[in-house]
């Protein structure tokens, strides 16, 4: 096991909807049945059955595509064909990913040792990460500075114009404002920035926060609140 395997100890968790099908079906079945993961969200499409052939004319524009083989588990000898991956924890899917983060903070597992880790975990179980967002634009519009006790960051300031939201960053030469693209619930990625960089908005304590990931080793979360 290399030192950037994922190994035994960490916890993993799994999220299904019912437009979960095939190949993604069978990871969530067999981390399930190895007890490896913890599965969150709602049953699966049960698509497990596969065809190796293909698709048969039947002449007139019609096809039919079917199963000519049968997977089988190791551990429960059957599999999820018509029946679905059925979750360890059911939630609406739309409401997986905050479920997941809020049970990987209460693991007993989870390695969150470093400086303000643990603290950004805990404030974001806490967001709302799909569907319409859950603060306004007027609420998320100020000035945040770094949370005392949190990993260093730079201030940011979040604007509105024309209905939409920037994120003024500072540069060498002066600042420049960055569309913030909604990602779902109060998540946002700066337009121009790498996939792994976003901020995420949540009330914590009666206060505004604002919670930075990005691809960098020294300080890759970052907590932010409004002044």
């Amino acid at each position: 096991m290399g030192k950037l395997s994922y190994g035994t100890s960490k916890p993993v968790f799994v999220l299904t909807s019912p437009v979960t099908f095939s190949a993604a079906e069978g990871l969530a079945y067999d981390l399930q049945a190895f007890k490896r993961a913890t599965i969150v969200g709602q049953t699966t499409g049960g698509v497990a059955n596969p065809t190796n052939f293909g698709s048969v004319s039947l002449g007139h524009g019609f096809f039919v595509n079917m199963p000519d083989g049968y997977v089988v588990n190791a551990i429960t000898g059957t599999n999820w064909e018509g029946v679905g991956v059925k979750p360890n924890v059911a939630v609406p899917a739309d409401q997986a990913l905050t479920t997941a983060w809020s049970l990987a903070v209460k693991s007993p597992k989870t390695n969150a040792t470093a400086q303000g880790t643990q603290a950004w975990l805990q404030a974001f179980s806490l967001a709302k990460l799909s569907g319409a967002p859950g603060l306004t634009a007027a609420q998320l519009v100020g000035r945040y500075i770094p949370k005392q006790g949190g990993n260093p960051g730079a201030p940011v300031t979040v604007l509105e114009k024309n209905g939409k939201l920037f994120a003024q960053v500072l540069y060498n030469a002066g600042s420049e404002d960055v569309a913030l693209i909604p990602l779902g619930g109060d998540r946002y990625q700066p337009d121009g920035f790498p996939s792994g960089f976003s901020m995420t908005f949540v009330r914590q304590n009666g206060t505004i926060e604002l919670l930075q990931v990005q691809q960098s080793n020294a300080a890759p979360w970052t907590i932010l609140e409004k002044s």
